[in-house]
């Protein structure tokens, strides 16, 4: 139960097939499996080895999915950040998780290359494209230069897969530590609730290096069908996509359908084959979510997730009557404690509260603190003082109404701005509470 066994699968069960279409290119599922090898055995040769710490920097494109598959079959930990990410926030974010390589593109490089020499443990900088930057080493030529099928670690469902930094619009990033099974066992029952074929065809706008965008992609090993990826969401391409390659679904946010609704481009393109999408990130107001549904004849299923769940929670099932408003019920294998309460609770102040959930996806360790603390630690991450101590807030807490069948999710978190670039902004010492009803 891993994340490499799970893309192994796709090739197993479904054979060779388009998985990818980016920008007119097509990649398939074996051509992206055999350049991961290559870039594994790549990693092994400069020195990366099993639980090291991989930086990927890297705008929406096949060699982020590359890249994923090819550090975790070295056995190694992926550290996704958008390529926006400001200088104060790498510096801190590379000497957190004491990353030894990073895989970006010329132009990031060469706007942070002084600082980048200045990190000492930062040994390997791999370049996407052919800067031929001294020190550094070309993505492409790393992949061709070495083995398809390379001799590498075994790989166990509680080694470390990935480590997500969150919240650093207002305060210092904090990375969530999730495993192979955290991950892999979120894809396979998140894809059980939402039903999608080997025959639909999926658009992909959301960041890949962001929790909804990663989860997205695992799930597609599930599915067997192809997926068209857009390096980032311009709301005219994204409606030519559709009408180009029928797409069926879209998962992606609430702003992004807001704008979708308002565009009077709409109209100039066939949209006849959309028949889904999935909203999830922030709360999709239900007047703008019925009127979505009743311009496009789609259905909008919403769910709800955090990266410290690895991320989704629970979600409107695609066999289910849909409603709007609530985030659904929990996803399969997300059972409930007691005879009625879910109940999750962080806080900076250091009262841990309490968390009744039997959720296999779900990882409560934060690498906010130094390492040298978390080497301490029996939880993969902080001991319970450390975290305590380290941790942001996040609370969240679901209970059943047992008259009505019916559950509440109230959330007091800070306030997100999502931008038309889609860039989240988190303003400081303000919060309100949000409420959610749920089936």
């Amino acid at each position: 139960m891993n994340l490499v066994t799970l893309a192994d699968e796709n090739l197993r069960n479904f054979g060779e097939y388009p998985f990818i279409i980016f920008e007119d290119a097509t990649f398939t599922n074996r051509q992206m499996i055999n350049q991961a090898s290559g870039l594994a055995d790549g990693l092994k040769s400069l020195g990366v080895k099993k639980g090291d710490n991989v930086v990927v920097m890297l705008p929406n494109c096949p060699e982020v999915l590359i890249s994923y598959q090819g550090i975790l079959r070295c056995g190694a930990v992926i550290v996704p950040l958008i390529p926006l990410v400001n200088e104060r926030e790498l510096i801190h974010i590379l000497g957190n998780c004491e990353a030894t390589a990073m895989i970006t593109t010329g132009d990031i490089f060469q706007k942070n290359k002084t600082m980048l020499r200045t990190i000492k443990l930062l040994k390997n900088i791999i370049l996407m494209d052919n800067d031929s930057s001294a020190g550094t080493f070309p993505f492409w030529s790393l992949i061709r230069d070495h083995s398809e099928t390379p001799d590498l670690p075994a790989i166990g469902e509680e080694d470390l897969a990935v480590i997500l930094y969150t919240a650093g619009t207002t305060s210092t990033p904090k990375g969530v530590i999730l495993t192979h099974k955290n991950l892999y066992s979120n894809a396979v029952n998140a894809a059980r609730a939402h039903g999608t074929q080997a025959t639909d065809i999926t658009l992909i706008a959301l960041p890949l290096s962001h929790s909804f965008g990663i989860t997205s992609m695992n799930k597609a090993y599930t599915y067997g069908n192809l997926h068209v990826l857009m390096r980032k969401f311009q709301v005219e391409e994204a409606f030519k996509l559709i009408e180009k390659y029928k797409v069926t679904d879209f998962p992606g946010v609430p702003a992004m359908f807001i704008t979708m609704l308002n565009s009077p481009d709409a109209e100039r393109y066939d949209l006849s084959s959309w028949k889904s999408c999935l909203s999830g990130a922030a709360p999709f107001p239900v007047a703008n979510l019925l009127a979505f549904q009743k311009r496009f004849n789609c259905t909008v299923f919403e769910a709800y997730g955090l990266s410290e769940a690895s991320p989704a929670v629970s979600t409107n099932y695609y066999n289910r009557p849909t409603k709007p408003g609530s985030i659904g019920q929990p996803i399969p294998e997300v059972a409930r404690y007691g005879s009625w309460m879910i109940k999750i609770r962080m806080s900076l102040r250091g009262k841990s509260g309490n968390y009744w959930s039997k959720v296999p996806t779900f990882r409560w360790a934060i690498t906010s603190c130094p390492k040298r603390l978390r080497r301490r630690s029996d939880m993969n991450g902080c001991t319970p003082a450390t975290w305590r101590k380290w941790t942001k807030r996040v609370t969240c807490t679901l209970w059943k109404e047992k008259r009505t069948s019916s559950s509440v999710a109230v959330l007091m978190f800070t306030p997100m701005i999502l931008r038309k670039s889609f860039i989240n902004i988190q303003p400081s010492r303000t919060q309100w509470p949000s409420a959610f009803r749920l089936r």
